[in-house]
């Protein structure tokens, strides 16, 4: 897509030239935001795709014509909805971009995609993805001996 272009061209842009190479935070974005998603497996998600292509109407979900990708409105926000096979893909992504603790984690995802699983599960994710950073892990303090 138009987008998909424009952004790594301007991450390649970045990587040198006439000035060298450009310091960013960010030095990997990550694959998942640029594949398509499929939510033919989820059992939440996929029927109210099928039923958007097959022509049904739902007031609270509809497909993003920019991205492809099913969204919520929930009256206050719009949250990208995220198949259930891509969700610790998704929070992998967003702690490897500063390693933020779980409760930071899971505010951070949480305000900006909709997720068919349980609160208690998606926590219990953060938390498992925050637990097995090395870099986090090597960082942590020790309280105690």
């Amino acid at each position: 897509s138009i987008l998909t272009e424009n952004i790594c061209h301007a991450i390649n842009r970045g990587k040198g030239g006439a000035t060298g190479p450009r310091k960013t935070t960010r030095s990997k974005t990550c694959p998942l935001f640029f594949r398509e998603w499929d939510y033919s497996t989820d059992p939440i998600f996929g029927p109210i795709v099928a039923d958007f292509k097959s022509g049904k109407v739902n007031k609270h979900f509809y497909l993003s014509k920019t991205y492809s990708r099913l969204q919520v409105d929930d009256g206050s926000c719009k949250r990208f909805c995220v198949p259930r096979d891509l969700i610790v893909e998704l929070i992998e992504c967003y702690h490897q971009h500063g390693h933020p603790g779980t409760p930071k984690l899971h505010s951070i995802i949480k305000r900006r995609y909709y997720f068919s699983i349980p609160e208690k599960e998606l926590m219990e994710h953060c938390r498992t993805v925050c637990t097995r950073c090395a870099v986090c892990q090597a960082v942590k303090q020790r309280h105690g001996k």
